[in-house]
């Protein structure tokens, strides 16, 4: 654009140079009709030339002079928005290439951590009675939860001593299979407080990828092992505080124990206790 007004410029001030030499022409025609050698004559026509046409001249000159430089500037001032324009796109690429980098670091990092959990359920083996023979894999994680909903109370009493009676029967299903099962659930819940929940991650992991780690997690795990999951954590200070979120978004949806519907009144009544047992805890 710039460009072509430079030549309309250029085609303007030829056409004013061939007006003001055709009106010399016509000037000297009028006056000096027949060519004369006389000094005088050519005198008053230089005189009239030189007088006359030469600030015409350098006024055409110096508007030349002031478009090329608006057009110098212009050129200038767009290689400087390109200049620009150009770093922040590499500045753009570079931040969006950390994120995918580092994105990429944590699905590897995640996918790692469900074969460690996998190999874990593998090396598992319970023994259920005196003689019976070992049961391994999830399988054998699967069957120390029958053994727990079994112990689970079936009463209806008030919310109260639901909940005491179902920890009771808890901790002691706990204290004879933890020792078997509890380091596939630490990863478990490892990955959960890592990857799937909000709490402890940095900016990097948006919502839409912190429920694409919760979906591939909940696949991999079976009802049994969610169930065993929301019993821990609402006997644990450390997970209980992830339990409500889970719940929120269905990690424990088709669960078939007992006290499926109470799993709300369950995990209040453990963030009541603990809430309690923080602010009795001596400050230091």
């Amino acid at each position: 654009m710039k460009y072509k007004t430079f030549i309309v410029c250029l085609w303007a001030a030829a056409a004013a140079g061939t007006l003001i030499l055709l009106g010399v022409g016509y000037f000297y025609s009028t006056h000096f009709p027949n060519l004369t050698l006389s000094n005088s004559n050519w005198g008053t026509f230089g005189d009239f030339f030189g007088g006359t046409l030469n600030p015409i001249f350098s006024f055409l000159s110096f508007i030349l002079l002031l478009v090329t430089l608006s057009l110098q500037l212009n050129e200038r001032e767009k290689r400087d928005i390109q200049y620009k324009q150009g770093l922040h796109d590499q500045l753009v690429e570079n931040e969006e290439r950390r994120i995918a980098d580092n994105l990429s670091f944590r699905d590897k990092r995640f996918f790692e951590l469900t074969s460690l959990m996998h190999e874990i359920a593998k090396s598992t083996s319970v023994g259920f009675g005196t003689h019976a023979s070992l049961v391994e894999g999830h399988r054998s994680i699967n069957m120390t939860w029958h053994k727990l909903d079994a112990t689970l109370p079936k009463h209806n009493g008030t919310k109260f001593r639901r909940f005491n009676d179902v920890k009771k029967s808890y901790d002691e299903w706990r204290g004879i299979y933890w020792p078997h099962v509890g380091s596939y659930f630490e990863l478990v819940f490892f990955i959960v407080g890592e990857f799937v929940t909000p709490h402890d991650l940095d900016q990097d992991i948006d919502r839409e990828q912190r429920e694409k780690y919760y979906m591939m997690l909940r696949a991999q795990l079976s009802l049994q092992e969610r169930n065993i999951l929301f019993y821990e954590m609402i006997s644990s200070k450390v997970w209980h505080k992830y339990a409500q979120s889970l719940l929120e978004r269905g990690f424990w949806r088709g669960g078939n124990d007992s006290l499926n519907k109470h799993r709300s009144d369950f995990i209040a009544r453990s963030s009541i206790i603990f809430s309690s047992r923080e602010s009795q805890e001596p400050s230091t």
